[in-house]
């Protein structure tokens, strides 16, 4: 009879490391899962929940509606003074991340996962086929593991710093809640709003309580190297270049400070390598990070957790998982990422635009042909 794996150790507790827990503690694990926060926090994040991402959170105990999740059936995309709107290929929600996370790490620890806040922590690869990794945690615990889902989000754990194919662009991200003027939240009511502008872009997404989620990606100021101007005084600037973020902020009342990340590395998505540690499986932005207009960032976290808890309880290893997730995903991040890149360039934003005004419906295509399909979802 096989002996039984020691539980892994899971770095953050974000989607993708809760899911894990969640999926290898519902197996007779119990993983130990490290977070940095000391309290439910606020994440950078568009807070778009996709459908896939929704049937996955059902899948794990968390119904997204119950929560206060608001329903999205449509996409306005605006450019200068053109707006075009088309139906949704499916219905998605929008629900803050400080609630969905909370609701993931509950569900987590009901199912045996030991999840330990405030823990800062660094990491020792000592190489070897029994404990490869030492953990040091903040208060002074070491911890050794032989396997280590990192699933620590954008944030690289040196050295385990992720290989981007590519260096970055230099844009920085903001995420904001607002309180909207009563006529512009009826306005955006069942509506996720992506503005396109010179500089980037901004994507307004109604979410619980009330609120709405302002995500904004811009172009950094090469004068202010990793130091992000006021979100502020872009926003001014932006709002001469798009009537309807004006219309929009028209009286909105911010409802928290922003958060910001600079240098994203969109089209991401790991590759193994021969120095790769091999007990060593990374989860969520750590192995893809697609682009975020798609609003499929949830929905990818969530894959790359259920993937990697199936493959680890069955005794596979970090090359096949990381194997698996490629295939699964890599057509999708590939389109996704020549969208974003056609975009990006004032010809290829024009032609774009051009031929979502003539055919509305291309919206949810382009939206259906940058998911991972629900079938393919290991729930």
């Amino acid at each position: 009879m096989a002996l039984k794996q020691a539980p892994p150790v899971i770095v953050g507790a974000g989607l993708a490391g809760s899911a894990a827990a969640v999926l290898l503690a519902r197996q007779g694990f119990a993983p130990r899962l490290l977070e940095r926060t000391a309290t439910v926090s606020p994440r950078i994040c568009g807070e778009f929940v996709s459908v896939e991402a929704v049937q996955a959170l059902a899948a794990l105990g968390v119904d997204v509606l119950a929560l206060g999740g608001r329903p999205t059936r449509r996409l306005r995309l605006s450019c200068g003074n053109l707006v075009v709107e088309a139906a949704l290929p499916f219905e998605a929600m929008g629900l803050t991340r400080r609630t969905l996370d909370g609701a993931l790490q509950q569900q987590a620890q009901a199912a045996g996962a030991l999840l330990q806040r405030g823990q800062r922590v660094s990491v020792q690869h000592l190489g070897g086929d029994t404990h490869p990794f030492m953990l040091q945690l903040a208060g002074g615990e070491r911890l050794s593991t032989q396997t280590l889902l990192l699933a620590c989000g954008k944030t690289d754990l040196a050295p385990l710093a992720r290989r981007p194919q590519r260096v970055p662009e230099a844009l920085v991200g903001w995420q904001v809640h607002l309180q909207l003027a009563a006529q512009q939240a009826n306005a955006l009511e069942g509506h996720v709003e992506v503005m396109l502008f010179r500089q980037g872009y901004a994507g307004l997404q109604p979410v619980e309580g009330g609120l709405v989620n302002l995500c904004l990606l811009a172009q950094a100021d090469s004068s202010t190297e990793h130091k992000a101007p006021s979100l502020q005084t872009l926003l001014q600037t932006l709002q001469q270049q798009c009537p309807l973020l004006a219309e929009r902020l028209s009286g909105a009342t911010w409802m928290g400070p922003a958060q910001t990340i600079y240098r994203v590395p969109y089209g991401h998505l790991h590759r193994s390598a021969p120095e790769d540690p091999a007990g060593l499986w990374r989860l969520g932005d750590q192995a893809v990070v697609i682009p975020s207009f798609t609003g499929d960032g949830m929905a990818l976290a969530l894959h790359t957790a259920a993937l990697a808890a199936h493959e680890w309880a069955r005794g596979g290893s970090a090359k096949n998982y990381h194997a698996r997730l490629r295939s699964d995903v890599s057509a999708q991040v590939a389109r996704a990422s020549a969208l974003y890149r056609l975009g990006r360039g004032p010809l290829g934003r024009g032609a774009l635009l051009g031929l979502v005004r003539r055919w509305p419906a291309l919206l949810g295509f382009i939206a259906a042909m940058t998911r991972v399909a629900p079938q393919r979802l290991l729930w």
